[in-house]
């Protein structure tokens, strides 16, 4: 039996040497952050370009400001928005007469979609006024997209429009993370009546699907960025060359910027198995102990 014993311990030490992250996860919370820097170090290292790809859209997304307009061209500018004030008068009765003419269409209709001669003129009125809203807005896109080409899409009116598109989709996203967080923390704890399911890990739980919804809100307000990003570049009406690099310039920002918001998202995971580890190692003395708290026994032959 001692020889058998010999063997396994030397059998276990030979296995900790091979896998050393095994000896690392037991010997306490700190070496999770420990291997996690050191994983983000080695990926860096072994990726350089994205490394550095990455650092340069931080930069851009920090520093980023535009170029200031000429003194010319900011008054070219000023003078066709003089010029859209009749177009806006226009644009707020075409509004209103859209809503009346929706609400009046509304009200005339009758129970399971009947629809009578009254309720299909007022739609006919509703789809009229739809369209001379549309043809409006079209002429005071297409003036405001002239005034705007006066500055220039790389102007520091075109970065900080960029950089306030970006900002709403983020706040859209973490008003979807703080909803869904509500509702998944809500049915969990409905869930969890009458079963045997501590607060701790209903916590636990709860905090882990926060997580999981900030990552898709975060997703979520990237890819709702770069689809959005386009209505911006065109409204400065900017050449192919200058367009297209204008978007690469702020998807690459943005992409950084989620980048760094998903990497902080890992470290709060990190922080979170951390917890458990030490609030299960606080309750439990034998994981304390590690494995050897636990005696080995060997049947006798």
């Amino acid at each position: 039996r001692t020889l058998n014993s010999k063997n396994h311990k030397s059998q276990f030490s030979e296995n900790m040497r091979a896998n050393p992250t095994n000896s690392q996860l037991i010997l306490g919370e700190e070496n999770l952050f420990v291997l996690a820097v050191k994983g983000g170090v080695k990926v860096a290292k072994n990726h350089p370009k994205i490394s550095t790809f990455w650092v340069l859209g931080l930069l851009m997304a920090i520093l980023a400001t535009g170029f200031t307009p000429k003194p010319e061209q900011y008054r070219e500018y000023k003078k066709s928005i003089a010029n859209l004030k009749y177009l806006e008068t226009d644009l707020y009765e075409a509004q209103y007469e859209l809503e009346s003419w929706e609400n009046e269409y509304y009200q005339s209709k009758g129970w399971f979609f009947q629809c009578d001669s009254k309720c299909q003129l007022n739609k006919e009125q509703r789809n009229q006024a739809r369209m001379e809203l549309k043809k409006v807005q079209n002429e005071y896109d297409q003036k405001m997209a002239k005034a705007k080409s006066h500055l220039g899409l790389f102007s520091t009116q075109g970065v900080e429009e960029t950089r306030d598109l970006f900002w709403r989709m983020v706040a859209g996203g973490k008003s979807f993370a703080k909803r869904q967080t509500m509702y998944d923390a809500l049915f969990r704890g409905i869930g969890a009546m009458g079963r045997d399911t501590s607060l701790f890990e209903y916590v636990i739980s709860v905090l882990f699907h926060l997580l999981q919804n900030l990552i898709w809100a975060a997703l979520g307000a990237l890819i709702g960025f770069l689809w959005s990003i386009w209505y911006v570049i065109t409204s400065y009406q900017p050449s192919a060359l200058s367009a297209a690099g204008y978007f690469l310039c702020a998807a690459l920002a943005a992409m950084s910027v989620v980048a760094t918001f998903l990497l902080g998202l890992a470290g709060a995971g990190i922080g979170v198995v951390s917890g458990m580890v030490s609030i299960a190692q606080a309750n439990n003395p034998a994981l304390r102990a590690g494995a050897r708290s636990r005696p080995i026994r060997y049947r006798q032959e």
